[in-house]
């Protein structure tokens, strides 16, 4: 994996990114039996796949199906969310659980997708306009304890940028969760999912409003980096379930051999009965005249402003 990508680092310049392009689209359509094109376009690479489309900052040839069954394994273990769901994506990346989301929740749902780092939000935004997402709202934003500009690491492993206190970085528009949900008028949520690099904390801190609407939480921790030797301000789960059991939820633990994995958080809140399938599809059929979700999805234009300097 390092090796292949040095390998495109080198060649990902002007002259050879026709080559990517070619050698891209081939071994992606060999992966289909059906013809994909890969395309650089404005900083970032287009996936033109027979079932939607994918924008990253480098060559990807995972299909969209895989990534689906990723996203459905990691995220949707103790809840999948259903036509009219509102699912709240923190740490949306380039798109690739949003898409499954918004395939999920169908044109009567929503999904707020919300993304730090800009490369990454801009991958976000032009995959939802090629797959013509009109149940997401794309929100960028670090999501933190208050609202105020922000650090964001820079590096190439663009999955992994994370907040920082260091001086090298982009800064961002930080907001918390319960600012961004008052903003967007949003009075429940079904399926909050969250993976931000080790700063659940101080996003859970900015929540205390939010956690009271939310139904099923999956919350990546990643405990199994400071295992591995990198800083302790990764190990966040203990913080996380002690919030979570604080405010009322029920852990659903996983046993499982994949470190990330066994480190995300999965909990519902007790208020919601279990196993009580009825009672779930009629909750499903009255939100889709759900006048929050429409009212949302209408103004999904609309831009998060970063607070006035006094």
């Amino acid at each position: 994996m390092a090796f292949r990508h040095r390998v495109f680092k080198t060649m990902d310049r002007r002259g050879f990114r026709f080559l990517l392009s070619l050698l891209g689209s081939l071994l992606k359509s060999a992966r289909y039996r059906r013809p994909c094109w890969i395309a650089y376009r404005d900083g970032v690479w287009i996936h033109r796949h027979p079932d939607g489309s994918l924008v990253e900052p480098r060559i990807s040839l995972w299909t969209i199906a895989a990534l689906g069954r990723l996203t459905s394994d990691h995220f949707m273990y103790a809840y999948t969310p259903g036509p009219g769901d509102v699912v709240v994506d923190v740490g949306a990346g380039s798109g690739c659980d949003t898409l499954a989301f918004a395939r999920q929740v169908g044109p009567t749902g929503l999904v707020i997708a919300v993304e730090a780092h800009p490369l990454m939000f801009r991958c976000l935004q032009e995959m939802c306009r090629l797959n013509r997402l009109d149940n997401v709202l794309a929100v960028h934003a670090a999501v933190g304890p208050s609202d105020g500009d922000v650090l964001i690491s820079d590096t190439d492993d663009y999955q992994a940028n994370h907040l920082t206190a260091s001086r090298r970085g982009q800064t961002v528009p930080g907001f918390t969760l319960d600012s961004i949900v008052k903003r967007l008028g949003l009075n429940r949520i079904d399926l909050l999912k969250m993976n931000i690099e080790g700063a659940e904390g101080p996003a859970l801190a900015g929540m205390t409003r939010t956690i009271e609407m939310t139904h099923h939480v999956a919350i990546s921790c990643h405990d199994f980096l400071a295992d591995w030797g990198k800083e302790e301000a990764f190990r966040t789960r203990r913080a996380v379930e002690e919030f979570l059991a604080l405010h009322g939820f029920q852990l659903r633990p996983r046993a499982d051999s994949r470190e990330w994995v066994r480190d995300c958080v999965y909990a519902d809140w007790t208020g919601i009965e279990q196993g009580d399938a009825a009672g779930g599809q009629a909750a499903r059929a009255a939100r889709k005249s759900d006048p929050v979700v429409r009212k949302v999805t209408a103004r999904r234009s609309r831009l998060l402003k970063p607070p006035a300097r006094g």
